[in-house]
């Protein structure tokens, strides 16, 4: 993470979404709402917006550095 390096991922991006999209569907669900959880998850869809989503999770941290992944 301090290399910045995030194109050997061990679990990307995209799949971070997928899973905190199920998580929300079943906070939903169950009428469960986690506000942390929803903060989390749209830092989350921010990075894979911004083109991140085959990187590594930790890639998150680029959107807020000066410099370019």
């Amino acid at each position: 993470m301090l290399a910045r390096r995030y194109d050997d991922p061990d679990f990307v991006l995209d799949l971070v979404l997928r899973d905190a999209d199920l998580c929300a569907e079943l906070q939903a669900e169950l009428e469960r709402p986690m506000p942390t959880h929803a903060a989390a998850r749209a830092e989350v869809r921010r990075a894979v917006e911004a083109g991140l989503g085959s990187k590594d999770l930790f890639a998150v941290e680029a959107l807020y550095s000066e410099d370019d992944t």
